[in-house]
């Protein structure tokens, strides 16, 4: 026996899994939306959905499996799909699933980009940092400087235009 049809998914017996109550929050309609379904492990069951290459985007109604507790209730809330639909959308959804693993991956890549190009500021940073002192220190102990009293360091190489290698 089919679901599709109203069936609720208990083998084709007469009794129903579904208890229902009236939903106090909107009395004036009478319609079946009004109602909330309690599944017969007691709990209020949600409209959910379907994402399988049968059913794709349809809506349905199932117990919760709340604390270990699963009884099987089951309930199509919209009408089967027309045979086109099911052979189009799971192809659309196949598609969009691609773009958006491509768009993860194009996001994932751009990060990896970012920290390997501050990873590359950071490194230029030290090896500027390193020649500069290296620098310093070469001309400090340079032996060209002999007239140079002992322990002036000059710093003044750093600054073009005021170089005054003796004093």
């Amino acid at each position: 026996m089919s679901m599709e049809n109203g069936d609720l998914g208990n083998g084709g017996g007469t009794q129903s899994r579904w208890s229902t109550r009236p939903n106090y929050r909107n009395t004036a309609s009478s319609s079946d939306s009004d109602i909330i379904r309690i599944c017969t492990c007691g709990w209020e069951v949600a409209v959910r959905t379907s994402w399988t290459s049968t059913n794709p985007g349809r809506h349905f109604r199932g117990c919760p499996g709340i604390e270990g507790k699963y009884c099987g209730s089951f309930q199509w809330v919209d009408p089967p799909m027309c045979r086109r639909s099911r052979e189009i959308i799971p192809g659309l959804l196949a598609l969009m699933n691609q773009y958006e693993s491509a768009v993860k991956r194009a996001k994932d890549h751009a990060e990896l980009e970012s920290k390997r190009r501050c990873r590359c500021v950071a490194l230029l940073i030290l090896c500027l940092f390193c020649w500069a002192a290296s620098l310093i220190l070469a001309i400090n102990h340079y032996p060209l400087f002999k007239n140079r009293p002992e322990g002036t360091v000059i710093f003044s190489l750093l600054q073009p235009g005021l170089i005054a290698l003796l004093d």
